[in-house]
């Protein structure tokens, strides 16, 4: 591989204050950048002894084009001096990345490819905090985040002067992903214990719309999520925690789109638009002591996973043609 970039980033922001307590910041960026790549792959099959049965080769340039934008406001509303406030956060990104490619398969037959993608992303985030004394406390929220993108992928098959559409391998998707999520937590100390509770509930609506294959996938599913946070302490030098969370981690759109992606002459992928999001449970236990000039602090960490998302390899059977006799 032979890489090169070029970027170029300018970030602005202001804030204004109504008053004391409250506060309006606004910023955003804006990011343009511009990349080659060229790589070789040469593929050798062999034999016993390691003679050279065949070889196979594809050499292939690339460039990129990438350009991005966001903008953030960010309200902060505090009531008094002990932590009672509203935030209030919203966030809207745009991205387009044009590339393009050409792939010479040892003059058998030559490839160009080209992807146009176009992503928008928003994001709008509450959070308050009430301090009910000095030892509770009071915490809600919601968080939408939501998330377009689109990519046209097209493929071209080269031979001498004549440009054909590849329609085995072009492709057109369309994803959409939006999540909503409301939390609640309350914590409280008592004495030396102290413990934090909390949930969080998820809506998820998941559309793939690939239109190359005519395929429409619409998924809605929603989660509660726990949370738990115990601590004592026997001194100010020396405590223990506990603590337990469920999560959730969603597939990415290339792991769902179910047309092939060509990646080389013998290899392709392919993705899976029935994937279901895989859950983990984590528990944690720690322990902490400090003397004057020594700290230790450990933990001991368990997770356990459900419906796991991994890569499989498997071999078509299909026969690539010898390019090197």
């Amino acid at each position: 591989y032979d890489r090169s970039r070029e970027r170029f980033f300018i970030n602005l922001g202001a804030e204004y204050f109504f008053d004391d307590n409250t506060s309006l910041t606004v910023s955003g960026f804006l990011r343009r950048s511009n990349n080659e790549s060229n790589n070789t792959t040469i593929i050798q099959n062999l034999g016993a002894g390691g003679s050279v049965l065949n070889r196979l080769g594809r050499y292939q340039d690339e460039t990129e084009e990438d350009n991005s934008s966001q903008f953030t406001s960010n309200f902060t509303k505090k009531f008094n001096d002990k932590g009672h406030e509203l935030v209030i956060e919203f966030q809207a990104e745009e991205s387009s990345e044009d590339e393009s490619d050409f792939a010479d398969n040892t003059n058998v037959l030559d490839q160009a490819s080209s992807t146009e993608e176009q992503q928008k992303r928003q994001l709008l985030q509450l959070d308050y905090i009430y301090p009910i004394d000095e030892n509770t406390q009071f915490e809600a929220g919601f968080r939408g985040n939501y998330s377009q993108q689109d990519t046209d992928y097209q493929v071209f098959d080269i031979n001498g002067d004549i440009r054909t559409l590849n329609t085995n391998l072009t492709n057109y998707l369309g994803f959409t992903q939006n999540v909503n999520a409301a939390y609640t937590q309350f914590g409280k100390k008592v004495n030396k214990f102290s413990y934090l509770l909390g949930v969080r509930m998820e809506h998820t609506k998941i559309v793939i719309d690939q239109r190359t294959a005519d395929i429409y996938k619409e998924k809605k599913y929603t989660d509660w999520f726990p949370t738990l946070n115990l601590s004592y302490e026997f001194n100010e030098k020396e405590n223990i925690t506990l603590g337990y969370s469920r999560r959730i981690r969603r597939p990415r759109s290339w792991s769902l789109n179910p047309f092939q992606s060509l990646t080389s002459l013998t290899f392709f992928r392919q993705g899976n638009p029935d994937l279901d999001p895989s859950y983990a449970n984590s528990f944690d236990f720690g322990y902490l002591k400090r003397w004057e000039k020594f700290t230790l602090n450990g933990s001991v960490y368990y997770s356990t996973s459900k419906q796991v998302i991994t890569r499989i390899t498997e071999a078509t059977g299909t026969i690539v043609r010898d390019l090197f006799p």
